[in-house]
């Protein structure tokens, strides 16, 4: 097996550190050098995920409201850092990262060949917001974004298919897309590791080529 440099990006340290750091723990386990985005986060979350063996970088996001210029701030500095980094794979999470993180690792390095993925965790702040103008704003501007970083994907991972379904519907989801679903990617609220949460971390990494 060849050992990759991957990088993980996501919308919330805490948040990986809590749901992803069994599949933090298993890129390295298996010798591929692990770089994690996020945005700034506290003392003890950085030390969680150095101890998993990993390298963190930081990068600003605005959540829960919208602001394309923050967007953008947030794409270009995820942009500068994968340039830094140039990794082999990269893998966003929630609804920001797989936007912007895909599109930026589309343009760090258009020479380098690389391997794009996102991990689906939900709908996001998009879609909860009130019905209205303000609504159809952000839809179009979501679906014109969003659109554009799964494009730039070399696979997409959903955790159900009637999530699948719905991105599909909306339309931000090409007819040629290679996707997958998982299940049990993510663990429930004060629910320990089990044998399955084991099998779909191994059944998204043989999906990525890392194992």
């Amino acid at each position: 097996m060849i050992h990759m440099k991957i990088a993980v990006i996501h919308g919330s340290a805490h948040s990986l550190l809590a749901d992803q750091g069994l599949l933090l723990e298993r890129m390295v386990e298996l010798g591929h050098e692990v770089h994690t985005l996020a945005p700034p986060a506290d003392e003890e979350v950085l030390t969680g995920l150095k101890e998993l063996g990993t390298e963190s970088a930081t990068y600003p996001l605005t959540r829960g409201k919208f602001s394309p210029l923050a967007d953008l701030t947030s794409m270009s500095q995820i942009k500068q850092i994968l340039y830094r980094i140039k990794p082999d794979v990269v893998l966003s999470i929630s609804s920001k990262p797989m936007t912007f993180g895909s599109m930026a690792a589309r343009m760090a390095w258009v020479d380098h060949q690389k391997r794009i993925y996102s991990l689906v965790t939900g709908l996001g702040f998009p879609f909860t917001e009130k019905a209205g103008w303000k609504r159809r704003i952000i839809y179009a501007y979501t679906k014109y974004m969003m659109g554009g970083g799964l494009g730039a994907c070399t696979g997409i991972i959903f955790r159900n298919s009637e999530d699948e379904a719905f991105f599909r519907a909306f339309g931000v989801i090409r007819d040629t897309a290679r996707t997958t679903i998982i299940e049990n990617l993510i663990p429930e609220k004060d629910t320990p590791a089990d044998q399955s949460r084991d099998a779909s971390i191994n059944d998204l990494l043989s999906y990525m080529e890392l194992i």
